[in-house]
């Protein structure tokens, strides 16, 4: 899908397309899938990872107290339902007008808002009254499922950052110190090696990121072939399932 970028502030996660004015937010899901990386613009969790949870479109603004504001694509967010069930209405009105409000992934930079607990690197915490602290409470940015979903990613990034020490020890290891039998040997393998790592390297891009995060299950399918089939199926049971009328004493 590609989209022509509105410049965004400095730090946000996301950046929004520019997008035809549209009568229902549900329009515009396939926009919103594609500017926030398919993952959740506040808990950041993505599609490939929810894993049962599933996705919505959520309204920044709450509907009920910005109707004018419900179809319009910059009051839209990608959310899980997660999220979107706990934000619900949040900030309350009153809240709202003593500043506080929920952190928006498409203006706020998270590292204007949130820091890593110092203390357990899995956990995060608010620096901010108004807007970091209401959102980690508000969302419940440290809930369990969240913890163990950091936990894999960290332990993801320790075991590239160990293949990445590897291949550079590899790269910087003196032929002179390899037995002559198995020097050919030897090089064979490490220039496959490091091949293969560049060529990893090289496609970990904003494409690769994109197609990392989806889910191909959410995808809205664009032939719905067994429509019709369905709905003559459902047609058959529905008629077969009425129990024929009873005959009269009569009529036998």
């Amino acid at each position: 899908m590609k989209q022509t970028l509105v410049t965004s502030r400095r730090g946000a996660i996301v950046r929004r397309s520019i997008v035809e004015q549209r009568p229902n937010a549900r329009d515009y899901l396939e926009n919103l899938r594609w500017d926030f990386w398919y993952a959740c613009g506040y808990c950041h969790i993505t599609e490939c990872e929810a894993a049962g949870i599933g996705f919505q479109v959520d309204h920044y603004k709450c509907e009920n107290r910005y109707p004018q504001l419900k179809a319009q694509y910059a009051n839209l967010m990608y959310a899980c339902s997660e999220c979107n069930a706990l934000k619900s209405n949040h900030p309350s009105e009153k809240l709202e007008k003593l500043g506080y409000r929920i952190f928006r992934p498409d203006e706020d930079d998270p590292d204007e808002h949130f820091r890593v607990n110092p203390t357990d690197a899995t956990r995060i915490q608010g620096t901010t009254g108004l807007v970091g602290e209401f959102s980690e409470h508000a969302l419940r940015l440290n809930r369990d499922a969240l913890l163990r979903l950091r936990r894999l990613r960290s332990e993801f990034a320790d075991s590239r950052t160990l293949m990445i020490r590897g291949t550079r020890v590899l790269e910087g290891l003196a032929v002179e110190k390899i037995p002559t039998k198995q020097r050919l040997k030897y090089l064979e393998g490490r220039k496959s090696v490091l091949a293969a790592g560049r060529k990893a390297n090289e496609r970990v891009d904003a494409t690769l990121l994109r197609e990392i995060n989806r889910s191909e299950l959410l995808d809205k399918d664009p032939k719905p072939r067994d429509a019709v089939e369905r709905r003559a199926y459902l047609k058959r049971l529905k008629a077969s399932s009425i129990p024929p009328p009873e005959r009269s004493d009569e009529e036998s």
